[in-house]
């Protein structure tokens, strides 16, 4: 794990006079023009990305401690995760709707308590807090 995962938290003050970004991690792999990406209407949401819904796998309850009246009382437990390799992001709905305070927020709780499903060691992992940021302003992008 590392920690410069978070930094994608904090894209809107890396670049405060960008509106849209696309992230990709360092191991994706572009076989294609990304064009359409760019062109995606995000319908006022902050993330567009792939959902990776198959089965059990990639389910909120796959990285979220639903057990957690907090946690069980903001997500659902069967909603889709995403691909994190690959997100579209809106910087003015960003801002707009306030994610990297909403990341502050459940950052500072998980600091406290086990909101999370895997080991100790992951608690900080990027992949549970995208969850519980970018929940509700995600858009799905087809493959």
């Amino acid at each position: 794990m590392s920690m410069l995962n978070h930094l994608r938290f904090y894209l809107p003050e890396l670049y405060p006079k960008l509106h849209k970004v696309l992230f990709l991690d360092d191991d994706v792999v572009v076989q294609k023009d990304l064009t359409g990406l760019w062109k995606i209407d995000l319908d006022g949401r902050v993330n567009g990305a792939v959902e990776t819904c198959f089965g059990s796998f990639h389910r909120y309850s796959h990285y979220l401690n639903f057990s957690h009246p907090l946690i069980r009382d903001n997500f659902n437990s069967k909603a889709c995760a995403w691909a994190f390799g690959m997100n579209i992001f809106d910087l003015d709905a960003w801002r707009r709707e306030k994610c990297t305070d909403t990341y502050h927020h459940w950052q500072n709780l998980v600091s406290f308590l086990c909101f999370f499903t895997l080991e100790p060691v992951y608690w900080l992992d990027v992949l549970p807090m995208c969850v519980c940021v970018f929940a509700r302003s995600l858009f799905p992008v087809l493959e």
